[in-house]
């Protein structure tokens, strides 16, 4: 059977099609497992993830905590709409690259490493914390490995084995 323009064509849109799905579902699948991953003190870094197509959203929301379930199967976030684009996951909070790459200081004199610095005159102890520790030697004892470059990985594992 030739192949006229009309049917070449379909072909070719029909393929674009199906690499743009294969394309969104990758970057859904990697929003939300970085999402997932992204340690929960505030909810503030897990709710500044964004999607966006052509340059990085650099935006930050203030109000963000883990309230919401924006990236899950049940509630994925906006696509962009272009076609065959370079998409973007970004997040733009000044403490996101510690969060992924470790560097929190470590408190001196004993005490809970983590980003807020001294935390003042030692009070009494009681027998359970408010607050479970954070971090450890510099890294998030939620995410210790980072949330993007082991989502990545994951992600190049599974395209690999398809």
């Amino acid at each position: 059977m030739p192949l006229d323009r009309r049917s070449l064509r379909r072909a070719l849109t029909a393929a674009e099609n199906n690499a743009d799905q294969l394309v969104r579902k990758v970057l859904l699948d990697a929003y939300a497992k970085i999402t997932k991953k992204t340690p929960v003190d505030t909810g503030r870094a897990k709710g500044n993830w964004n999607i966006s197509a052509g340059s990085p959203d650099l935006s930050v929301d203030d109000n963000a905590s883990d309230d919401s379930d924006v990236g899950t199967p049940s509630n994925p976030p906006a696509l962009p709409s272009q076609a065959l684009d370079v998409y973007y996951i970004s997040n733009n909070l000044p403490y996101i690259e510690v969060l992924e790459n470790g560097g929190y200081p470590v408190r001196g004199g004993g005490g809970t490493p983590g980003p807020r610095g001294p935390s003042g005159p030692r009070k009494k102890k009681t027998k359970k914390p408010k607050r479970p520790k954070t971090t450890a030697a510099g890294f998030s004892v939620q995410a210790p490995e980072g949330m993007v470059k082991v989502t990545l990985q994951e992600i190049t594992l599974e395209l690999k084995a398809s």
